[in-house]
């Protein structure tokens, strides 16, 4: 009959229609993981902040465990300690920090006395050389594991937020290397960061 008819040509549409979709979203897919472009890689086991304690400067030091890279990260921390909820700034260093120890902008720069009056969480990681915040494809054998994007967008924004009153706005910016990877990484988290900005940036 003729509605019998019609009614296998709909579900003929209806089966090609949804092999459509799945080829489009798996060339998509493979596409957005070719270009690079994919999202930060999901985080197994548990981050948290091993113990947070004073440095010289009107700083902070916070030992935050990465399950991404599976070591612990020195963060140095900057801002007035309060109970009020605040905004957190991110400041990325350049390509290789000069000691190991301290941020750049800790020995370019009087950043801890500058906001110790100012309520704002200031959050300067140190990096890894040559990591442009990013997730490594592989490990290194000298450097080890990269998973830079993954610790400053999953793992180390909701432990700040959570110890340090964070109110959820939050700003990234970078001098060279970091510059690069401050807007990279607002780019590829579109509404994570309300503010970027570069200082001496290649991009």
């Amino acid at each position: 009959s003729s509605s019998s008819a019609a009614s296998d040509v709909y579900k003929r549409q209806a089966r090609i229609s949804v092999v459509l979709a799945a080829i489009a979203s798996t060339i998509a897919t493979g596409l957005i993981w070719i270009c690079g472009i994919g999202p930060a890689t999901a985080v197994s086991g548990r981050s948290y902040i091993d113990r947070v304690v004073a440095e010289p400067g009107k700083l902070r030091a916070a030992y935050v465990y990465s399950a991404a890279m599976r070591r612990t990260i020195k963060v140095q921390l900057a801002g007035a300690e309060s109970s009020s909820r605040r905004p957190t700034l991110y400041l990325l260093g350049g390509l290789g920090e000069q000691d190991p120890a301290n941020s750049i902008w800790n020995i370019k720069t009087p950043v801890g006395a500058f906001f110790a009056d100012k309520d704002v969480n200031v959050v300067l990681p140190i990096a890894g050389n040559g990591s442009m915040y990013t997730d490594w494809q592989r490990d290194d054998p000298k450097l080890g594991r990269y998973r830079w994007e993954t610790f400053l967008t999953k793992e180390l924004p909701p432990l700040i937020e959570k110890r340090f009153a964070g109110n959820g706005r939050r700003g990234i910016a970078g001098l060279s290397m970091g510059a690069g990877a401050a807007m990279v990484l607002a780019a590829r988290n579109p509404r994570f960061y309300h503010v970027v900005a570069s200082y001496s940036g290649c991009f």
